[in-house]
């Protein structure tokens, strides 16, 4: 159990009963992308968030995670606010349209929505960030929230995982865009892709269902940033991240809808170095 999570978050069943099946359609899946996920996941030492195969382990499972332990910038961190370093800087300006169809995955260790694989979903999505274009490649969930803030973590998290336009390497550079999200109101942007979860342990449905994506973002663009790392094997460095200030909210339903598949999925934060975070004061 999470002791840094607020009170509700750490209180709720980590398997909550859910009613009758999604409300969103699943297609039948005839663009062979099924054998193509299991495809990706074949080779995948198994790995998890808790005794042998947790986090304190990944580094020394697979010669390829040896950053889960070695790294000097990983990811997740505990935000101080008061130790960020204020900055006046351009926002990240999004362009990610109306998702139509989408895959949602139970990929064992989160609740992945692709976006653009550039095989079997090819939806432009994408954001200007540097004065460089990231493709929206896919987002996923963790409960609790991987980063927090003082200390205090939300009941989950968001992360739209980016890919830089144009790099041809093996470990392409990424931009990962966290949103926080507080135990409140019922979450409306969200509610397709939290309705299918119940069709999902152990699978993955191609979904026809429009997707506001620009609408997941908080209402105030104030951010805080900071050079880190992927939160999961291979734990690679150098990962720009954008974690929004102000959480968005989601429901007590929404989030036991996540619980009832999915444990806890949250890696451990570290406590950041002197002016490693900037916070982007910008409205």
């Amino acid at each position: 159990m999470c002791e840094e999570c607020g009170p509700i978050a750490a209180r709720l069943p980590r398997r909550a009963f859910l009613g009758a099946g999604a409300a969103v359609a699943a297609g039948a899946g005839v663009l062979g992308w099924r054998a193509a996920l299991a495809q990706d996941h074949h080779d995948e030492p198994e790995w998890s968030y808790e005794g042998e195969e947790g986090p304190d382990h990944w580094g020394s499972m697979n010669g390829e995670w040896s950053a889960c332990s070695a790294g000097t910038q990983q990811s997740p961190i505990n935000i101080i606010a008061d130790q960020a370093e204020d900055h006046d800087l351009p926002n990240i300006q999004t362009h990610y349209g109306v998702l139509e169809t989408w895959i949602v995955e139970h990929t064992h260790h989160t609740v992945r929505v692709t976006v653009n694989d550039g095989v079997n979903v090819n939806h432009d999505a994408y954001a200007l960030f540097d004065d460089q274009r990231w493709n929206l490649k896919q987002f996923h969930f963790h409960s609790p929230s991987e980063h927090a803030k003082d200390g205090w973590r939300e009941a989950m998290e968001l992360h739209m995982v980016h890919e830089l336009d144009g790099d041809t390497s093996e470990d392409k550079k990424k931009l990962v865009v966290g949103i926080l999200l507080a135990l409140g109101n019922h979450n409306d942007e969200l509610s397709l892709v939290f309705d299918v979860m119940a069709d999902l342990p152990g699978s993955a449905q191609q979904v026809h269902g429009p997707l506001e994506l620009d609408f997941f973002q908080p209402m105030t663009a104030e951010s805080f940033r900071y050079i880190g790392s992927l939160t999961t094997p291979p734990c690679t460095d150098g990962v720009q991240w954008i974690v929004y200030r102000e959480p968005n909210q989601i429901s007590e339903e929404q989030l036991n809808k996540f619980l009832a598949i999915q444990s806890e999925n949250a890696r451990p934060y570290r406590e950041p170095g002197d002016g490693e975070v900037v916070e982007d004061i910008t409205t």
